[in-house]
C-alpha cells in the first residue's frame, strides 16, 4: 500500500484548509466528542455535516423517546462485519421530542483507567506479538519500543478454545514509577508509534509495505501524539498529549505536511478495539496451537 492509495488522505491534501492547524484542532476536537461512534466513523460523520451534535440510529432515538422530523436525511457510516449504516444527527428531531438530558447522554465524562483496563490492553496486544514490559526508569523517560525484537521470547495466548505458543515482534518498555493514567497514555503514545509504521513493525503497521520509519521525528511524533490525544480525550483522561498538541497547533499555520490524517484515525480505532475486544492472534507468529478442554 502506498501513501496516495489513502483516498482520505488525497482529499485533505486537496482540500487544503483541513490542514491549516486551526481547522485541524476543531476537525480533531469534534471526532474526540462523538464518543458513541469510531474514530473513522466520527469523522464520516463530520465531513458529511461539519459541526454536527450527537448522532444515534433511527431506532436508538426512537428509544430515547425521541422522533425524526419529516424528510431528514441520514448520515452515512461503516458498519462493522457490513457495508454502511445509516445514522440522524440530532438536528433532525422534532423539538417537542428531543431529550432534555441530550447533553448528559452523550457527553464525554471525566475517567479513570483502571488496572483491569490497563492489563486487558496488554493481554490482548499479546495476539499481535506486542509484548510490555513495566520496568523503572529515570524520570525523563516513560517509555520506548524495542523492534523487531531480536529475542527468542515467546508468549502463550487463550483465543477461544485454544491456547496459542506465540512469537514476539516488537516490545514496549514502560516505566513502572508511571500513575496507572500515566502507564495507560505511555502505552497508547508507543503503540501507536508501532501501528502507524514508525517502528519497521511491517506485521503490525497501518499502511503495510510502505516505509514508515523514515519520517522526520517531528511528523511520526505529531501521529503518535495525536492517536494518544483522541484515545484518552474521548475517555476523559488527562494525558501530556494536550501540551504537545497545543503547543505545535499554537505557533504553526500548519500541521506537519507528511503526517497521515487516514493513519491517525484507523490507529486510533484499532487501539480502541483492542482495549476491548480479544483478537485472533496474527497467523504469522504462531508457533503453535493447543486446543483446551
Amino acid at each position: 500500500m502506498k501513501k496516495e492509495d489513502l483516498r482520505l488522505d488525497t482529499l485533505f491534501s486537496q482540500v487544503l484548509t483541513y490542514r491549516k492547524s486551526e481547522h485541524f484542532n476543531s476537525f480533531m476536537h469534534r471526532i474526540a466528542g462523538l464518543t458513541k461512534l469510531s474514530p473513522y466513523n466520527a469523522m464520516l460523520v463530520y465531513m458529511q455535516r461539519p459541526g454536527a451534535g450527537a448522532v444515534a440510529t433511527a431506532s436508538q432515538w426512537r428509544a430515547l423517546g425521541a422522533e425524526l422530523k419529516e424528510g431528514a436525511n441520514p448520515l452515512v457510516i461503516l458498519r462493522p462485519f457490513g457495508p454502511v449504516e445509516f445514522v440522524f444527527e440530532e438536528g433532525d428531531l422534532t423539538p417537542e421530542t428531543k431529550p432534555k438530558e441530550l447533553a448528559s447522554i452523550f457527553e464525554i465524562k471525566k475517567g479513570e483507567v483502571s488496572k483491569t483496563e490497563l492489563y486487558r490492553l496488554v493481554e490482548n496486544l499479546k495476539g499481535r506479538g506486542i509484548g510490555v514490559n513495566f520496568t523503572v526508569q529515570g524520570i525523563n523517560r516513560a517509555g520506548y519500543v524495542i523492534t523487531p525484537s531480536q529475542s527468542n521470547r515467546q508468549f502463550l495466548y487463550d483465543y477461544r478454545k485454544c491456547t496459542y505458543r506465540l512469537q514476539c515482534i516488537s516490545d514496549i518498555v514502560i516505566n513502572d514509577n508511571l500513575s496507572d493514567a500515566e502507564k495507560f497514555a505511555t502505552l497508547i503514545h508507543e503503540l501507536a508509534h508501532i501501528y502507524c509504521g514508525h517502528t519497521g513493525d511491517q506485521k503490525n503497521s497501518q499502511m503495510p509495505g510502505c516505509d514508515r520509519k523514515s519520517l522526520p521525528q517531528n511528523d511520526r511524533e505529531f501521529e503518535a501524539e495525536s492517536v494518544c490525544w483522541l484515545i484518552t480525550q474521548r475517555r476523559g483522561i488527562d494525558n501530556p498529549s494536550h501540551k504537545y498538541l497545543t503547543h505545535y497547533l499554537d505557533n504553526n499555520d500548519c500541521i506537519p505536511e507528511g503526517i497521515s490524517i487516514e493513519t491517525i484515525l484507523c490507529v486510533a480505532g484499532r487501539i480502541e478495539q483492542g482495549l476491548e475486544i480479544r483478537q485472533k492472534p496474527l497467523a504469522s507468529i504462531v508457533i503453535s496451537k493447543t486446543e483446551r478442554t
